[in-house]
């Protein structure tokens, strides 16, 4: 199983590197600059004026902007395909503004406690073991640190699971969420309790996604 399982995400991260090569244009545009972060950071950010984000799953560009009134922002960009994108932006002859460093989100190298927002969108179900990757997210965070989790919903089952989307991610009624995939079903609060889960509009015209954050104590 653990081969097949392998093979499948070998496959699917050559759909995801044709994807950002056909989009290269587009994202350049709208991401390779400084921009503000989303408005969801706000109690997150809180009084504090020093703050850093870490981004797993960052994809090309760091998608989450670097800007916020009055505070110096940090942001750690990090993704498993690193090597991968920088090809393509060496082809192409683009220099992007944030570093994109490679990083297996199952096994993090940076220090215990080390950033105040651990951030990641649209990339845990891409993982082999998803609920490792969220342990990891944890170690890093710092006490009194957020982990901000929003995937779409069920996108496995939406992309019929190709590409790296091996992961259907669902709400459940008691505020957690479920993870199925890989003949494997966890709840996310089975593995770091605490998190709040709901199905919600964040940003413009996103459709409602999978929102969980967890405020760690």
């Amino acid at each position: 199983m653990a081969g097949e399982i392998n093979k499948r995400w070998e496959k699917g991260k050559y759909a995801s590197l044709f994807f950002y090569r056909h989009k290269l244009q587009w994202k350049e545009e709208q991401f390779n600059h400084k921009f503000p972060l989303a408005m969801y950071f706000k109690p997150m950010i809180g009084d504090k004026k020093n703050v850093s984000i870490l981004d797993v799953g960052a994809g090309m560009f760091n998608t989450v902007g670097c800007l916020w009134h009055n505070v110096d922002i940090q942001v750690t960009c990090c993704d498993i395909l690193a090597d991968e994108y920088k090809k393509i932006l060496d082809e192409y002859k683009i220099e992007p503004i944030h570093l994109i460093e490679k990083q297996d989100m199952e096994d993090l190298t940076y220090e215990d406690k080390s950033f105040d927002i651990v951030h990641c969108v649209n990339a845990l179900d891409h993982c082999i073991k998803p609920e490792k990757a969220i342990r990891e997210m944890y170690r890093v965070c710092r006490k009194g640190g957020w982990i901000y989790l929003r995937h779409g919903l069920n996108m496995g089952k939406e992309r019929h699971y190709t590409g790296l989307h091996q992961w259907d991610i669902q709400p459940v009624e008691d505020g957690s969420c479920e993870f199925i995939g890989n003949d494997t079903v966890f709840l996310l609060n089975d593995i770091i309790p605490g998190f709040k889960t709901e199905l919600k509009q964040e940003v413009g015209n996103e459709p409602p996604m999978v929102v969980s954050i967890l405020n760690k104590v």
